[in-house]
């Protein structure tokens, strides 16, 4: 049977030649089903510009749900690459371009060997801060979820771009303007609650923040609509 050859074929690191088919495969945050994707006003950019670029190149696109990206989501031969947006650890992607080539978009993994289409996230903070100095704010905050050196590469550059603008322009760094928490649920469920105590507590410093940056603009809304609440 076929399944019996592929494990013969891989026993041996033999790789039988694959079935074109013309078609990308884009595998989804893991916090996203087809509709909800689409539905993201973030998101559904990232969708309608590869379908450009993809159409533009003789290839159509396929939203792939999965809840992480293993060998298997791409051996039946239906993609002819992978359009990764979700995270996943080095050695997974390391086995998963041994099959089909990988691009990831929106992230990057050392060590990982494949590439990575990243935002300039320093930079787009380093402008913000940039802003709200020229209109006038001296007290800017910053908030994410999880300490910036433990949620990744975006957060990381965010907040180092945050900080390093803050310098530059004279403002210092002041740790009270500077809130991280984490959410406890896989899902993040639980970050609602967390950024109303993010508000909370910027609520009541003594010297409360006239402006706040966020690492992500759905973050960033939520903790909108509690200030109004307040």
């Amino acid at each position: 049977c076929r399944e019996k050859v592929l494990a013969v074929c891989q026993e041996l690191g033999y790789k039988l030649p694959r079935r074109r088919t013309q078609t990308l495969g884009v595998l989804l945050p893991s916090e996203f089903a087809s509709r909800e994707y689409l539905a993201s006003a973030y998101y559904s950019r990232f969708y309608h510009g590869m379908v450009q670029a993809a159409s533009q190149a003789g290839y159509s696109v396929m939203l792939l749900d999965a809840a992480a990206p293993t060998p298997e989501t791409v051996r039946d031969d239906r993609v002819d690459g992978l359009i990764l947006q979700g995270k996943a650890s080095a050695a997974v992607l390391r086995r998963l371009r041994q099959e089909i080539p990988v691009v990831l978009l929106n992230y990057h993994i050392e060590g990982a060997g494949v590439t990575s289409i990243m935002p300039d996230n320093a930079g787009g903070i380093a402008k913000s801060v940039r802003h709200l100095h020229a209109l006038g704010h001296r007290r800017i905050a910053f908030f994410g979820l999880g300490p910036p050196e433990a949620e990744g590469i975006l957060q990381r550059e965010r907040y180092q771009g945050y900080c390093a603008t803050m310098a530059v322009l004279g403002l210092g760094l002041d740790l009270d303007l500077a809130c991280f928490t984490r959410p406890q649920a896989p899902d993040h469920s639980d970050a609602e609650t967390l950024i109303d105590e993010v508000v909370e507590r910027f609520r009541r410093l003594p010297s409360p923040p006239t402006a706040v940056l966020s690492y992500g603009d759905v973050h960033l809304l939520r903790f909108l609509r509690s200030a109004r609440e307040r």
